[in-house]
C-alpha cells in the first residue's frame, strides 16, 4: 500500500488556475504524519521488538500497535484515510476524479482545492478569510506548521506578485 500523492500535471495545473483568478496559495506540513493515522476498529497489528530492544528474557514478545508508527508499510495509507475523514467531514471536500490526492469544496461564488503531497498540504482558495478558515478546521485535528505562502513546491518555485 501506498500514500496518494498528486501528480506534477495536476499540480501545475492547480498552481496556473490559482495564479489566473488570483487566490490565496499556501501550504502547511502536518506533524508526525503518520502517528496522526488510525487502525481500523478492531484491527490488531503486533510487531516483534526491534534488534537490541529488550524487556525481558524472553525473545518472542511482541508489541501490540495502539497506532501506526514509522517504517510500518501500512501507515500512509493509514494517515491518508485520516485526512481523507478530516476534509470531507469538517470541510465537505471532495476527492477530485482524475487524482484522488486532490479534493475539492465548491460552494456558491467560494472555492477550497487541497493538493496532498504525504505531509505538505497546498491549499489554494478565493479569500484569505477562508484560508483562515481552512486553517483552523485542519488544526482541530492534526498539528500543523504555521502555515505560509507558498514559495516551492516539489522543485518549482512559486513568486507572487
Amino acid at each position: 500500500m501506498h500514500t496518494p500523492v498528486a501528480c506534477m500535471a495536476l499540480i501545475r495545473t492547480v498552481l496556473a488556475y490559482a495564479a489566473h483568478y488570483d487566490m490565496e496559495l499556501h501550504q502547511v506540513d502536518v506533524k508526525s504524519t503518520y502517528l496522526n493515522g488510525e487502525f481500523e476498529e478492531k484491527e490488531v497489528i503486533h510487531m516483534h521488538l526491534p534488534p537490541g530492544l529488550t524487556f525481558t528474557n524472553n525473545s518472542q514478545l511482541t508489541f501490540w500497535l495502539l497506532c501506526p508508527l514509522y517504517g510500518l508499510c501500512q501507515s500512509g495509507q493509514y494517515w491518508y484515510h485520516k485526512l481523507l475523514k478530516i476534509l470531507q467531514e469538517t470541510l465537505g471536500m471532495q476527492t477530485c476524479n482524475v487524482d484522488q490526492a486532490v479534493f475539492y469544496c465548491i460552494q456558491d461564488d467560494s472555492l477550497i482545492v487541497t493538493v496532498v503531497h504525504i505531509d505538505d498540504l497546498t491549499i489554494t482558495t478565493t479569500s484569505t478569510k477562508l484560508m483562515m478558515i481552512v486553517k483552523a478546521a485542519l488544526t482541530k485535528h492534526v498539528q500543523l506548521t504555521k502555515g505560509r505562502e507558498l514559495h516551492w513546491v516539489l522543485g518549482i518555485k512559486v513568486e507572487h506578485n
